[in-house]
């Protein structure tokens, strides 16, 4: 299985903290026609990692598992459509 996190990464902020960008769950959230959702693979300087929805870049919901952040993702696009 392809690991993101020996590759490397998109972005380093001030922290240290790495970001990587998710392309398979950003182009999710565009089908569902959320065009100003990113999602993206944090590994912090100690390890920890998960996966971060951003709205406008900034974080609104964060979690490790994928199908929790493909479920938000729904829920932000049933939302959108109200």
């Amino acid at each position: 299985m392809f690991d993101i996190f020996s590759t490397k990464p998109d972005v380093i902020n001030e922290k240290g903290t790495k970001f990587w960008l998710d392309k398979d769950l950003t182009n999710y959230a565009r089908e569902k026609g959320l065009k100003n959702i990113q999602v993206l693979y944090a590994q912090t300087i100690k390890g920890y990692k998960s996966r971060i929805i951003t709205e406008n870049k900034i974080p609104i919901y964060d979690s490790q598992l994928y199908e929790n952040i493909a479920v938000k993702i729904d829920i932000l696009a049933m939302i959108q459509k109200r």
